[in-house]
């Protein structure tokens, strides 16, 4: 075989890989414990000797599905540091990432990550500690620029992340009578006109663009389940 063969060969092997980590996202989603090699193949509809053609065991999945997720994850963050783009246009992907980041990395998953898999899980909170940094580092330059108001990015940041732990929850979507793309607009809307010092125009848009967009996100992760 031919370097260009192997070298072919390699590159379809890497992006099939990277196709059944993507999937994987949502087996794990519910959590890791029961989750069993034979599961795996069968959700991504492959025989276990075809598994394990890729991986020698469970946990180079789990660990291949960890590194995957922070990856994107670091890569859709890339926008924060964008300067380019106005403020609130970074607000809007900072929004949306932190939607993504509570959809990929579920309360179930994490609980078993940090009980089976604690290397992994530990790869994941320094993940969320950067992304926190980034978020602290985004609302600080917004209050010195006197677009956000004078709130400390620490209690915003917190904020974010407690409100949308809870409006995931079946249970406060079901007692409220809320669909989540309803509460986490409200959220949205809530910040626009709470944190930042003006209500004008663009905050309009954005609530435009966030409704379109977080349909698609909604869309794709539902798919992925």
């Amino acid at each position: 075989m031919g370097r260009d063969s192997v070298a072919k060969e390699r590159n379809e092997d890497a992006q099939l890989t990277q196709e059944w980590v993507k999937k994987l996202l949502g087996l794990f989603h519910g959590g890791l414990r029961n989750v069993k090699a034979g599961d795996i193949a069968q959700y991504l509809g492959v025989s276990k000797p075809t598994l394990y053609k890729y991986y020698s065991s469970k946990d180079e999945i789990v660990s291949a599905v960890v590194g995957y997720t922070i990856d994107t994850i670091e890569e859709k963050n890339k926008n924060l540091g964008k300067t380019h783009l106005s403020f609130k246009q970074r607000y809007l992907d900072f929004m949306l990432n932190s939607l993504e980041i509570s959809l990929l990395v579920s309360n179930e998953l994490l609980d078993d990550l940090k009980t089976y898999y604690p290397k992994d899980f530990e790869r994941i909170l320094n993940m969320v500690k950067d992304c926190d940094n980034q978020f602290y580092d985004f609302y600080k330059e917004g209050i010195e620029k006197g677009i956000v108001r004078n709130i400390h990015p620490s209690v915003i940041t917190l904020s974010n992340h407690r409100v949308l732990t809870e409006i995931l929850q079946p249970n406060f979507l079901m007692q409220n009578e809320l669909t989540f793309q309803d509460a986490f607009n409200s959220f949205v809307q809530l910040q626009l006109y709470g944190i930042f010092t003006d209500g004008n125009e663009e905050s309009v848009e954005i609530q435009k663009t966030l409704k379109a967009k977080l349909k698609e996100i909604i869309e794709s992760h539902n798919k992925g389940n």
